[in-house]
């Protein structure tokens, strides 16, 4: 690799951890708490949907509401999308792990 696409690297690797520190400093704690239950293990069956909709609009996704129940949530080209559950407020396991799995692609981790 040469010289300027380490620096192109370094620089992209720095623009991200800048992003990344901002929308971290953008939650307050008890969002701070909803991003380490998300990645807990195992996967927690009491995380309450709306938590997890208050963290996403926290870091910033913009929130595309469908039919019916369904949201799906946007940000730096990375959707996810639910079904917000009903009548329990308490999101499914397969819906935590979704977020999980959302969080990782855009790099977004507790920081535990």
């Amino acid at each position: 690799m040469g010289a300027e696409a380490r620096r192109i690297s370094s620089n992209t690797t720095m623009t991200l951890t800048w992003k990344l520190a901002v929308l971290l400093s953008s939650m307050n704690s008890k969002q701070r708490r909803t991003l380490e239950a998300i990645f807990a293990s195992p996967t927690p069956k009491t995380l309450s949907f709306g938590e997890m909709e208050s963290l996403f609009r926290a870091i910033g996704c913009e929130v595309i509401e469908g039919d019916g129940s369904r949201v799906a949530f946007r940000l730096r080209g990375v959707r996810v999308a639910f079904h917000r559950p009903h009548p329990r407020k308490e999101a499914q396991e397969y819906q935590v792990r979704a977020a999980r799995d959302f969080f990782e692609e855009l790099g977004v981790r507790p920081e535990i």
